[in-house]
């Protein structure tokens, strides 16, 4: 699946071949969820839900944006993604990097999947939140 991130986008997919593609994807954490890996720009909030699911990345910063090069840049060196500059992209490229983050073994991806699998995040905030209410008086 692919989305293309223009809001102005259709949210009705297109198909061609084995490629379903969006204009517009309302809702980026259904999508992210039934994905195997991420490519992305480097923007926190995709980063974000990416690795809370659980997801490695391949990420292309958008050019002379360097908080992006420096999102990417951390989650790289965390082990969660690799970094494709966008004057580089390829399909050799691209393929190397997801032959690597999908079929190598990477025991951070695979922890990072594992915490994304046992986390019960509905769950751990409902119980904070009761224990707060609890604690806090009229």
């Amino acid at each position: 699946m692919l989305s293309r991130g223009d809001p102005n986008g259709a949210s009705v997919p297109s198909r061609e071949g084995n490629l379903t593609t969006y204009g517009w994807v309302e809702n980026q954490y259904q999508l992210l969820k039934a994905s195997d890996l991420v490519i992305s720009r480097a923007g926190h909030e995709t980063i974000m839900k990416a690795i809370a699911l659980g997801k490695p990345m391949i990420l292309i910063p958008i050019p002379d944006h360097t908080e992006q090069y420096g999102n990417a840049m951390r989650v790289c060196n965390m082990g969660f993604a690799e970094l494709i500059p966008q004057g580089e992209v390829s399909t050799e490229q691209l393929l190397d990097a997801t032959k690597r983050l999908l079929h190598s073994p990477n025991d951070r991806i695979h922890r990072l999947r594992q915490t994304a699998i046992d986390t019960d995040a509905t769950e751990t905030a409902a119980r904070h939140i009761m224990n707060l209410a609890s604690i806090s008086g009229p």
